[in-house]
């Protein structure tokens, strides 16, 4: 139907009305008028006609007038309402011509020609550098139309029968078709041209812009599904999928298929993409453009001779709804396929060749990937793939090879895969990756990961920690994510400065979203403390350290709450003593002065001092920490973080039961930065 946004375009159907009403017209009449119910020709029906002819006797030329109720096109879903045309008839030697203005209801002018003559009838429509031509040959053969400079939006008719949420926002048609009009409907097939065309949904999810093609195209309209059949070299333009974005190159790309539907439901059962210097795709679909999921099926097989063109011109806006933006992609793609069927993908395969990936937040790179990578939802397929270096976050990985396998939806390494880092390896004993169960759902994985003599002091620069050496050795026994939760059990265990760190069940919530949460218990056993504190630049201190964290909850990785008690011990062999510089450090940290036999001026006397032990203490709730000690100290109402012992003997006593966070923040930080605090 005619709508709001055809206002003053001009008249598309009226060039099949005009020659049938022509040759009925007596050329020696003064003024003739006549009435005809309804008249059909190449495919359109015009109804309540009526013909005024004016032609004085002696004159060369008359006056004629053409109207109707209505004229349609059933098989385009077209329609015009009054539709009228004055124009000026003459004789010629074959026949007659007749040109003038043409208008209908709500439609603005457009100049209307016809010539009729042995050789048939001949109608041209313009408006602006906008013509239509339509070649009616004597004898009943078939019409031919064609089309130079017309706007998309002059179809907009056509367009909306075939897809009604869609509407054209710019561009022109030029055309040479040839017309079939069999009894079930129309036939159009010939040379079509576009340039600037641009397409709009009305939610916005499919579009196009600026997009040129040539090529042929054979169409059908009428029959219980309308039928297309394309084959043309892509211009340039934009095309935009829901989450797919193609930019396309000026020239050397191709398109064709076939594809049949009616209503929002289509049926392409071939389709080819050539983009030879990119991307080369082919293959069947069926989609259904009133779903929430228009693709609805697909067998498709593909390939990318250069991932770095794929991903400028038709994977920028795959990668971006997938959490990948500014992805920088390498090397090719081979025999790559997947399929898809009730909107969900069922498979996918494809072979790398020299495959990088490097995302540009720096999370994340690969180089020189190479191998096969498949899945399946349904049955079974295995392969392997191989890198020649890879980084996470700030920790380069050496070359390594996985054997993988995917049954069920699933993805798992078939056997244990060892990674190169720092001089050692992280060992994965087992990785396992399930897809989502629901479609608003999280994908999930489980691990069990070996950390095998990696170096300390190149991991803790990397990961811009206080230096130190040694090497880390650990394991992860089982480790899982699932709805946007995970969670270690059975803890890690680090052996660092000659000790052990262990981990405990370990919870964290959006671990890889917004403000991250993670909740876990530390436990520190038989730390040596020279190799300790020199690496966190805290004094010195000489001896053995026992410790626990309780309940330590980090959110976005900043502590919020635990209880900790980190005690030297008074059994180990070593040797006890405290540096005069760690003396001070420790007196910062619980806001303390000195006790017990020594006065603080005489403290710089002394190099290092025995102790018996030395304890602190905290509980963080709300931002402030409880501070404790070994013990209270005796008439002060303090606390004793070291407890000296022979002589020259020591003893620091805390003051401050009650710190805010921040402020204990800034006295470790001033304290591990060498900037000794005065001692009162």
């Amino acid at each position: 139907m005619v709508g709001p946004r055809w206002r003053h375009k001009p008249i598309l159907p009226l060039l099949a009305l005009a020659p049938a009403l022509l040759v009925a017209v007596p050329a020696d009449a003064r003024r003739v008028q006549a009435s005809v119910a309804r008249v059909e020709a190449a495919g359109v029906v015009a109804e309540a006609i009526t013909v005024t002819l004016d032609w004085p006797d002696g004159a060369a030329e008359g006056a004629l007038e053409l109207a109707a109720r209505r004229v349609r096109a059933d098989a385009l879903d077209y329609e015009l309402r009054e539709p009228r045309w004055t124009c000026t008839l003459r004789r010629e030697p074959e026949g007659y011509a007749c040109a003038g203005q043409a208008r209908a209801h709500g439609f603005g002018n457009g100049r209307l020609s016809a010539r009729q003559s042995a050789a048939g009838i001949e109608l041209a429509l313009s408006s602006g550098n906008a013509a239509i031509t339509l070649a009616l040959p004597a004898g009943g053969g078939d019409p031919a139309l064609g089309a130079r400079a017309l706007p998309a939006d002059w179809l907009q008719p056509l367009l909306d029968g075939l897809w009604p949420e869609a509407h054209f926002t710019g561009g022109t048609l030029a055309a040479d078709l040839v017309l079939e009009t069999p009894a079930d409907g129309l036939r159009v097939a010939g040379k079509v041209e576009a340039r600037a065309l641009g397409l709009d949904t009305d939610d916005g999810r499919i579009a196009a812009a600026g997009l040129g093609l040539d090529g042929t195209l054979a169409m059908a309209f009428g029959t219980p599904a309308t039928s297309v059949d394309l084959d043309a070299a892509l211009r340039g333009g934009e095309l935009l999928a829901r989450s797919f974005y193609a930019a396309l190159p000026e020239g050397d790309v191709r398109l064709s298929l076939a594809a049949e539907g009616e209503g929002g439901r289509w049926r392409i059962p071939r389709l080819r993409f050539e983009d030879r210097a990119a991307l080369v795709a082919a293959g069947v679909l069926a989609l259904d453009l009133d779903a929430d999921e228009p693709l609805q099926s697909a067998a498709l097989e593909f390939g990318s001779p250069d991932l770095a063109l794929a991903n400028a011109r038709y994977l920028s806006g795959v990668l971006g709804m997938a959490g990948l933006a500014g992805l920088e992609l390498g090397g090719a793609v081979d025999d790559g396929s997947l399929a898809l069927a009730g909107g969900r993908l069922q498979r996918a395969d494809a072979v790398l060749r020299a495959v990088s990936a490097v995302d540009q937040r720096g999370r994340f790179s690969l180089q020189g990937l190479d191998g096969s990578v498949g899945w399946r939802r349904d049955g079974s397929v295995q392969g392997a793939l191989r890198w020649a270096s890879a980084r996470l976050y700030a920790l380069p990985l050496g070359p390594a090879s996985v054997a993988w396998r995917s049954a069920d939806g699933g993805l798992a390494l078939r056997e244990p895969a060892a990674v190169p880092l720092f001089g050692g390896a992280l060992r994965f004993e087992r990785l396992a990756w399930q897809p989502a169960r629901q479609a608003e759902g999280e994908a999930s994985f489980s691990l069990a990961l070996a950390l095998e003599d990696i170096a300390l002091e190149p991991l803790t620069r990397a990961l811009d920690w206080p230096a130190f050496g040694g090497t880390l050795s650990g394991r992860i026994p089982e480790a899982r994510y699932e709805d946007g939760v995970l969670m270690l059990d059975g803890g890690l265990q680090m052996q660092v400065f000659d000790g052990r760190v262990a981990v405990g069940a370990l919870r964290m919530e959006r671990a890889f979203g917004v403000a991250p949460t993670l909740v876990t218990d530390l436990a520190l056993h038989d730390l040596d403390l020279v190799p300790l504190t020199r690496a966190f630049g805290f004094g010195e201190i000489s001896g053995r350290l026992e410790g626990r964290i309780l309940g330590l909850r980090l959110v976005d990785w900043e502590p919020v709450a635990f209880d900790a008690e980190l005690l030297t011990s008074t059994t180990a062999p070593d040797r006890r003593r405290i540096s005069q510089r760690a003396v001070s450090d420790l007196s910062s940290v619980g806001g303390s002065g000195l006790a017990g036999g020594l006065q603080a001026q005489l403290l710089s006397m002394f190099e290092t001092f025995p102790y018996r032990q030395i304890g602190l203490r905290c509980r963080l709730e709300n931002n402030v920490c409880t501070m404790g000690g070994i013990e209270p100290a005796v008439g002060s109402g303090g606390y004793t973080i070291v407890e000296g012992s022979g002589l020259p003997r020591i003893t620091v006593v805390g003051h401050q039961r009650r710190v805010d966070w921040p402020v204990l923040v800034g006295r470790l930080k001033s304290a591990t930065a060498g900037q000794a605090p005065v001692v009162d």
